[in-house]
């Protein structure tokens, strides 16, 4: 067991931060809770990563739009030495397609939807990873990432893979922004993580194995910046708690405390962070005031008489009497030499070790009463000045500051020699009157400045530096064995209770149960979503079973759900609407005569049960045929002339569909295409009108006749436009060209081609000359 006097009695007398500011400290079983909350919040928010467009050196391959969703983060081991993160990204959309390269025209191509199921899973050691503030963006970048898999190629496209990996260790993951609040405090400004194991670790059954800690290692705007951890750190989490702040004592004794004592104290002290053990490395620091005082509040003066002479003394400079100059009045002067503010166990230590002996200017003078001559001249009293008390750390909330209420002063002098000067002897009340009055300045004066509130100090920023948004961490008791250490709590409200599955994605009108873990009956159920977005985003019953509703304006949307328990503990989870619940891929693909190679075509069904496959249409008498495993096999003989394109579905239970186009390319000669331009349209919108020619031409012929296939929207008759170039109208004729209308019923993303030959072939070399575009449409975002 490790206790809290465990912790303390370890960090006695000692700076452990490793030249760091603040280290934080949080139970790694609850940092990975958080994080999926955290993560579920991206998700809700529509945070994503934009990568670059990208393709191969020879520009047949292509990587288009690509975009991932919000990472799911979570420290799966616990090492200081050589610990990884994984780290999973949703594909959310995008495309991957191929192209022929001496025309262009696409050959494959794969649509990434949320419904494909497409993700990345990558490793990355948590020694590449930095955090940075910059312009309040809380950043993170993940260098050297290692790619373990990514399902959208089945690992088999090593240029891309290359290529991803790069764009994730050049990228920066943005946490979220700097939340600051009124009070000055620590402010964040460069962080790096590491996770630690248990201490029993090691222990044979020990219940720790797996659940360490998570360190933040944090530089402030002071500027700390030191090692990191390789072998071996303190152990800084009691098993009472699940967090702990550290805040280096060279930090808080060399800029935090004599600051904040500067701007309190009056007569403008001068500070040294010396370590308490000079020789030792890991030495606490402490705070000794070098130079400066405070005047008392007023000056103090005595007078006596006896029968010949009269006598008097104040705190001040001497006159001259000959010249009638008075000497100056002035309060008496305290020193703060040797003053030490220390870790001292619960609370700072403040005050003199040992009291410390220093001289107060005084002046004095006689007169005698016979002839009215008057001397004066300096006499300086000696004296010693002690005092000690506690400073005791508060929590307030996201703050704590430091007050000392027990200061006692002692002032005292012991030589007599002082007021042996005075002619005809000193009476014994002035002596006591003058001393009493000396030291009642000096000790009121020590309690008024040394019983101190100093400001808070806000540690807000730090609290939510891992979590901006989320209030993660109570603070509970502070204490000083050489550092400042805070131990807190992570939020139960937010770790106790976790919702599975943690995301889903449902289709329109299909069911979701969710349930709680651990076990709890007492939950209630509530759905968030984006108003403008969603009108309905369906209901959720009291058993946590979610209803999607009939329709949603976009390809997909995100809603929130959240279980609260009846002690107000609280998770969520991410539900993305899809309109089908079958995604097929790819979208597209091409297979010549001359290359029959089946390929597999791959459904990703959101309840997992099987679907029905179906050569749906074909434009050919030469189709293939495809079997219950999404196999596609292309014809055993010839292929049609030309090109054959097969639409080939997959339906769900629910019969929801998702489509693949097959085309089918028979053996041509020479340069066998049309080439269609443009050969590709993306995006198309309801109604939209696009217009596509292909030459015609003394050596390919004529491309006349024009279908779209499948049959969605509508094709013009085909019309030829001459070419009126005298030098090139001898063997360019001209152009055909259609236009092509997109369908106003679009619910989801669709692929359409258009395909063109000739009807009527003018020379039969020209045998099965064909050509091809394909066609993005997309629904109305109204």
């Amino acid at each position: 067991m490790c206790t809290q006097k465990n912790v303390l009695d370890r960090l006695k007398d000692r700076n452990i931060t490793l030249g760091w500011d603040v280290v934080v400290a949080y139970n790694q079983e609850s940092v990975n809770k958080l994080l999926k909350q955290q993560y579920v919040e991206k998700v809700y928010s529509n945070e994503h990563f934009v990568f670059k467009d990208w393709h191969d050196d020879n520009k047949t391959k292509f990587i288009e739009g690509l975009t991932v969703g919000a990472p799911l983060v979570s420290f799966e081991e616990a090492s200081l030495s050589d610990a990884n993160v994984k780290v999973t990204l949703n594909f959310l959309s995008g495309r991957w397609r191929v192209i022929q390269a001496n025309t262009g025209t696409p050959i494959e191509w794969k649509e990434i939807v949320p419904g494909s199921g497409y993700k990345a899973e990558l490793v990355v050691p948590l020694k590449s990873i930095t955090g940075s503030v910059s312009k309040k963006d809380i950043i993170l970048k993940f260098k050297d990432a290692v790619v373990k898999k990514i399902n959208l190629f089945d690992n088999q496209e090593p240029d891309f893979i290359n290529y991803f990996k790069q764009s994730i260790s050049e990228g920066n993951y943005t946490l979220g922004q700097l939340v600051t609040d009124s009070t000055p405090g620590l402010i964040p400004a460069e962080f790096h993580i590491r996770t630690q194991p248990h201490p029993k670790t090691r222990e044979r059954g020990s219940q720790y194995v797996g659940n360490g800690a998570v360190l933040l290692f944090i530089k402030t705007q002071y500027g700390g910046s030191g090692t990191l951890p390789v072998n071996d750190f303190d152990w800084l989490i009691p098993d009472d708690h699940t967090s702990a702040l550290v805040i280096s004592s060279k930090t808080m004794m060399g800029q935090i405390l004599p600051k904040q004592y500067k701007d309190k104290l009056p007569g403008d002290p001068q500070f040294s962070p010396p370590k308490r053990v000079n020789d030792k490395q890991d030495s606490a620091y402490y705070i000794t005031i070098t130079d400066g005082g405070f005047d008392g509040n007023s000056p103090i003066e005595k007078s006596w008489l006896r029968s010949d002479y009269s006598n008097g003394i104040w705190t001040g400079e001497r006159g001259n009497a000959i010249i009638g100059e008075k000497g100056k009045r002035i309060p008496p002067r305290f020193p703060y030499q040797n003053f030490v503010i220390k870790p001292h166990g619960e609370s700072l230590f403040q005050g003199w070790e040992n009291k410390i002996n220093y001289t107060q200017k005084c002046a004095r003078y006689f007169r005698h009463h016979s002839n009215s001559i008057t001397f004066e001249d300096t006499a300086l009293m000696d004296l010693s000045i002690g005092g000690q008390g506690s400073i005791n750390c508060q929590i307030d909330g996201e703050h704590f500051y430091l007050k000392s209420d027990d200061f006692s002063p002692n002032v005292s002098y012991e030589p007599t020699s002082f007021w042996d000067k005075f002619i005809g002897g000193v009476d014994a009340n002035v002596k006591d009157e003058f001393r009493d009055e000396l030291a009642q300045q000096a000790e009121a004066k020590l309690k008024q400045v040394f019983n101190i509130e100093l400001p808070e100090i806000s540690l807000f920023s730090i609290k939510h530096l891992l979590f901006p948004g989320m209030d993660v961490m109570q603070l509970k008791q502070g204490y000083f064995p050489g550092d400042l250490i805070i131990f807190g709590d992570i939020s139960p409200k937010l770790t106790t209770i976790q919702v599975a599955p943690l995301e889903a994605m449902v289709a329109l009108k299909e069911n979701q149960k969710f349930t709680v873990v651990p076990e709890n009956k007492n939950v209630s159920w509530k759905l968030d979503h984006n108003s403008e977005a969603i009108n309905d985003p369906g209901n959720i019953d009291d058993k946590g079973i979610y209803t999607a509703p009939g329709r949603i304006r976009s390809g997909s949307e995100v809603i929130k759900v959240t279980a609260t328990d009846g002690d107000g503990n609280q998770a969520s989870a991410a539900l993305t609407l899809v309109p089908s619940s079958v995604a097929l891929t790819p979208s597209f693909a091409f297979i010549s005569e001359a290359d029959k190679k089946p390929i597999l075509l791959l459904a990703n069904v959101l309840d997992g049960k099987a679907v029905t496959w179906n050569v749906e249409s074909c434009t050919g008498s030469q189709c293939g045929s495809v079997d219950q495993n999404g196999l596609y096999t292309p014809p055993a003989g010839r292929f049609n002339d030309g090109f054959t394109f097969a639409s080939i579905t997959a339906t769900a239970k629910d019969g929801s569909q998702a489509r693949t186009i097959i085309c089918l390319m028979a053996s041509m000669p020479g340069h066998g295409f049309y080439k269609v331009e443009p050969n590709l349209r993306l995006n198309v919108k309801v109604g939209e009108e696009i217009i596509f020619k292909a030459q015609a031409d003394s050596y390919n012929g004529d491309p006349d006749t024009w279908e779209i296939f499948p049959p969605r929207g509508k094709l013009s008759e085909p019309e030829f436009e001459p070419n009126n170039d005298p030098e090139t109208n001898d063997t360019i004729f001209g152009h055909y060209k259609v236009t092509y209308t997109a369908p106003t019923n679009v619910t989801s993303p669709e692929l359409l081609v258009v395909h063109v030959w000739e009807k009527n072939r003018h020379n039969e070399k020209n045998k099965g000359k064909a050509g091809y575009a394909l066609i993005e449409i997309i629904p109305d975002d109204k």
